[in-house]
């Protein structure tokens, strides 16, 4: 399975129950006077914590050095996916407040921006956009 090494205990995402994951996660809300929608790829619960998976098949090169820290990082700049990844907090935030009654900043985990060639997991906090 997928190991998710930046989470406790190394867990690897089949061994997290279905009923803690929602995958393709839709979205609309009204954003000035027009409406914003998406689907998340994936959430899950682990441990008390929300994190949001997006899976990417962004080609950088044919060798595992294409997807170093810095050149992924570069993509997710290129891409606006730091952008994507805070539109997807927010959702998220929306959402989880229908039910949890902790502050989001305690219940969620992070985002996780998986590039599927060479099996990179890239791990952040996205930053919540202020115009959402």
């Amino acid at each position: 399975g997928l190991p998710l090494p930046f989470l406790p205990g190394s867990v690897a995402l089949e061994k997290i129950s279905s009923s803690d994951m929602k995958t393709e996660m839709e979205f609309l809300y009204s954003h000035s006077p027009s409406y914003l929608k998406g689907f998340i790829d994936l959430v899950f619960r682990y441990q008390g914590k929300y994190y949001i998976v997006d899976w990417k098949t962004n080609y950088l090169g044919p060798s595992e050095e294409d997807y170093s820290l810095e050149k992924i990082e570069e993509c997710m700049q290129q891409n606006s996916y730091f952008l994507q990844a805070s539109i997807y907090a927010q959702a998220l935030k929306k959402y989880l407040a229908l039910f949890e009654k902790r502050p989001f900043e305690e219940v969620f985990g992070g985002a996780i921006y998986f590039f599927i060639r060479f099996a990179k997991p890239y791990f952040f906090h996205p930053v919540m956009s202020e115009v959402l």
